[in-house]
């Protein structure tokens, strides 16, 4: 599982591509909706639901949490998930660990 450290008031932004698994050419998301969420543990406490973004001519998902959002994080270790859903379809894509961290010189 990939670990991401973060710094509190620290924009997080991640993206995804999405492709075909057999034939690898990228996936059309026209009409998809991604969501990810930030948990304590898998299947604990709702920290924060991350801003996603679907570029359809790319298949790219792209997961934002703003400065805003980190800064009011206690420091921890958390995971989060991005689901995909088209249509009647929904499943996981992937799930992550992350890190957040002070921030140490405040100016």
């Amino acid at each position: 599982m990939k670990k991401n450290v973060v710094k509190q008031s620290e924009t997080f932004r991640r993206s995804y591509i999405f492709r075909n698994p057999e034939t690898k050419q990228i996936l059309d998301l026209t009409g998809c909706t991604a969501y990810s969420q930030m948990r304590d543990k898998p299947g604990g406490v709702l920290v924060k639901s991350a801003v996603s973004t679907i570029d359809v001519s790319l298949g790219r998902v792209t997961v934002l949490w703003s400065k805003d959002k980190t800064a009011s994080i206690p420091p921890g270790v958390y995971y989060f998930d991005v689901w995909l859903k088209c249509g009647e379809e929904q499943r996981p894509f992937t799930t992550e660990m992350v890190e957040i961290v002070p921030t140490i010189t405040e100016i």
